[in-house]
């Protein structure tokens, strides 16, 4: 005697081993097989994904995919989703969101919020081998982000619902000419394109790390998240012999430390100032919610700092 619910499954798509398939070694052989010149995605993409599927997660995986329009990006998720899932992107559980048509209209964010908030714990309810995907991240509000977060983190299940098995992955187009121009002079160096690996590449990355970084982690501070990337990106491009000095303004807890840990650590040993200023409540400006952040000129008489602790 079989069960209604089989029966159902059988023929109609369920949250089952029957649909939900994790090939992923059919998944390697079809990125060795089709995505060329990639080496630094294919590796690295399936033994995350194989270590997040066959053990017990802590969290959920975030993978985050940088270049240019055509270089792989949207394919390696369509062949994610494909050997992850018996219908592939077709599959009600792997769910596409686009910056660009989307999140188009600034005045409803506040709706755009809602709505993706509600699709996530949705989604996760239904199925907890949900499979999410934003495209074109660098266009992405900062408010979208507000709202992905904390399902990013939870690493136990939240009122029943356990996220830990769901994938996120986050396509941009962020880095993606330093990343070519480097692939460029490693060839022009009469270098095999196979030899390029992580740690040519770790000066370039930096500014796709620091704004992934700070997007994942700093809640609710799209007035400090947009300008330090900015004056990062120019640092890195422009400046690269001068010091980069950013001033920290807000209330304790508002993530002036947590900027500033995170700027250290993607400058590894690189000459970083940070200054801090805590606002009193009774002064004008303090703000107990936003952490504001503006530039500031560098001064001789200030020490150089490669971590800065305020």
């Amino acid at each position: 005697m079989f069960s209604s619910t089989w029966i159902y499954c059988t023929w109609n798509e369920c949250c089952s081993s029957t649909w939900i398939t994790r090939n992923l070694t059919g998944l390697a052989f079809a990125l060795n097989q089709n995505l060329y010149g990639q080496h630094l995605v294919i590796g690295p993409t399936v033994k995350h994904l194989r270590g997040h599927v066959e053990t017990h997660p802590k969290r959920p995986l975030v993978l985050s995919f940088h270049g240019l329009p055509g270089t792989g990006k949207s394919f390696v998720s369509s062949m994610i989703a494909e050997h992850m899932y018996a219908k592939g992107m077709s599959s009600q559980y792997v769910h596409y969101f686009s910056a660009t048509k989307d999140f188009i209209h600034e005045g409803k964010m506040e709706e755009y919020q809602l709505t993706i908030k509600h699709k996530i714990v949705a989604a996760v309810q239904a199925c907890p081998q949900s499979l999410f995907i934003f495209d074109e991240m660098d266009k992405m509000p900062s408010g979208i982000m507000d709202v992905v977060k904390p399902y990013l983190e939870y690493n136990q299940p939240v009122d029943g619902t356990d996220y830990r098995h769901s994938v996120f992955l986050f396509l941009s187009n962020m880095g993606g000419n330093q990343i070519t121009n480097a692939l460029l002079d490693h060839i022009q160096n009469g270098k095999e394109r196979y030899t390029l690996n992580f740690r040519n590449l770790e000066e370039i990355v930096r500014l796709p790390r620091l704004a992934f970084a700070l997007n994942q982690k700093l809640y609710g501070q799209h007035l400090a998240i947009g300008p330090t990337v900015k004056h990062f990106r120019e640092h890195v491009e422009m400046y690269p012999e001068r010091p980069l000095v950013l001033s920290l303004h807000g209330l304790s807890g508002t993530g002036k430390n947590l900027v500033c840990s995170l700027i250290a650590e993607i400058c590894k040993q690189k000459e970083c100032q940070a200054f801090g200023t805590r606002y009193d409540k009774k002064e004008k400006g303090g703000d107990k919610d936003k952490a504001a952040i503006e530039e500031s000129k560098p001064d001789s008489a200030q020490p150089k700092l490669k971590e800065s602790q305020y």
